[in-house]
């Protein structure tokens, strides 16, 4: 097993693995159709509606950005966690983790703050635009 963990194609594996895994998990948790749905909605003509109005765009394009940085900084820290598990007492491995888990969740914080601002800010925008 302990030779498993340092196998460099394991580790690859084990992080598409998990990545996947975390995609079927944020897919879910957003409501989003199966695979087999969505394809069954492509060529079959869409309407056309009108645009959508400035600051709901703005609003999804920062949600999608801090989305996919909110899940870049856990898998980080994750990762730290394990490099830190599988470090075996050497004391190098340990501190190059220690700073990983420590810039990450500095990084987990900067990204959730900037969304909470993004949400206030695109609330009064739209607030301010609607009668």
């Amino acid at each position: 097993m302990y030779n498993l963990i340092y196998n460099q194609n394991f580790r690859r594996i084990a992080v598409i693995v998990v990545m996947i895994c975390m995609g079927f998990i944020f897919s879910a948790s957003y409501g989003l159709a199966s695979p087999t749905e969505e394809l069954k909605k492509v060529g079959t003509g869409m309407n056309i509606t009108a645009p959508k109005p400035m600051p709901e765009v703005i609003g999804q394009i920062i949600n999608i950005i801090l989305t996919i940085s909110g899940i870049i900084m856990v898998i980080l820290v994750v990762w730290g966690g394990f490099q830190w598990m599988t470090a075996g007492g050497n004391e190098d491995q340990v501190k190059k983790a220690k700073q990983l888990l420590i810039n990450a969740v500095m990084g987990l914080a900067i990204t959730l703050s900037a969304y909470a601002i993004a949400y206030f800010a695109v609330e009064q925008l739209d607030k301010a635009t609607t009668t």
